[in-house]
């Protein structure tokens, strides 16, 4: 228990020591070198991943792509296999559009689902596509993967993530 307490009194110690804009002086032969400390970038902006939508390649022509909506209403699509659009699209979501994909999240109350279609995963069938979506209300996140065997409201919502982002004014990007 002693050891415990003396390693968080040096961490802490250590911590609370350290100067924000500290130089580090280098010597090298008679010239000592002033190196600034890097520089942090924001990598936090608060935007995040709200939906996302990803459908895998089959032994067939299954279409093959990934598809999400930030919290910023911005829109991303890498297209991948069997679709109209290959490789990266970015789209704008208009407010209504977002509330209207909001509500049907909420219709069939997608946080009640399992998080693996088929329950039992020791049958899942190798061949057939499987289906991502991974919700982010902002409080709590999940992720289903879909193979087969999901509940119809499930497939219903997957079908309407579809619609919605097939919906958007796509414009590539360059890869």
């Amino acid at each position: 228990m002693g050891i415990f307490f003396f390693v968080f009194f040096c961490v802490f110690t250590t911590s609370c020591n350290r100067k924000a804009h500290e130089f580090t002086k280098v010597e090298k032969s008679n010239e000592v070198v002033k190196i600034e400390p890097e520089k942090k970038t924001q990598l936090d902006t608060g935007v995040y991943v709200v939906l996302k939508l990803e459908r895998t390649a089959c032994y067939g022509n299954c279409p093959a792509y990934t598809a999400l909506l930030r919290s910023d209403g911005i829109a991303e699509f890498c297209g991948s296999g069997n679709v109209e659009l290959m490789g990266n699209y970015r789209a704008t979501a208009g407010q209504q559009e977002i509330l209207e994909i909001m509500a049907k999240l909420k219709q069939v109350d997608f946080f009640q689902f399992a998080e693996h279609y088929p329950l039992n995963r020791n049958y899942v069938i190798p061949d057939l596509p499987y289906t991502y979506t991974t919700v982010n209300n902002g409080s709590k996140m999940k992720r289903i993967a879909d193979n087969y065997d999901s509940p119809e409201n499930l497939q219903w919502f997957e079908k309407e993530l579809d619609a919605f982002f097939k919906q958007l004014n796509w414009t590539k990007i360059k890869d």
